[in-house]
């Protein structure tokens, strides 16, 4: 049990290290095509999904007087008929929804290639 929970969180930290690595290239791709944007700042959160994380995810919004979210569907819809059956809210997953609805920001919502 102790092999496989090194070997899960060693899978952990490369996904991690993946994201962020993705996140600081579209970064700079950005600044790249947009002169004067150099200055530019994002934070990833990563972290186990709790009942009050959509909350904390607003609040931070707030904090970082953020003028921009992304976040991340989760896109649990498997078949075509499962997406096709599911509400708005539970198609885009209700962390986004809630954000989307009282974040003070403007908010983007990336689908899994998947979906």
């Amino acid at each position: 049990i102790k092999q496989l929970k090194n070997e899960m969180e060693s899978m952990k930290d490369e996904t991690i290290q993946k994201i962020s690595d993705r996140a600081m290239e579209i970064k700079t791709d950005y600044c790249n095509k947009h002169k004067g944007m150099d200055s530019l700042k994002f934070e990833i959160k990563i972290g186990d999904p709790t009942p009050s994380a959509k909350h904390d995810i607003v609040r931070a919004c707030y904090d970082f007087k953020a003028d921009s979210l992304f976040l991340g569907a989760k896109g649990i819809a498997h078949t075509f008929k499962d997406r096709i059956e599911k509400t708005v809210r539970d198609h885009v997953g209700s962390v986004p929804d809630y954000c989307l609805h009282n974040a003070p920001c403007d908010v983007m919502v990336v689908k899994p290639p998947e979906y």
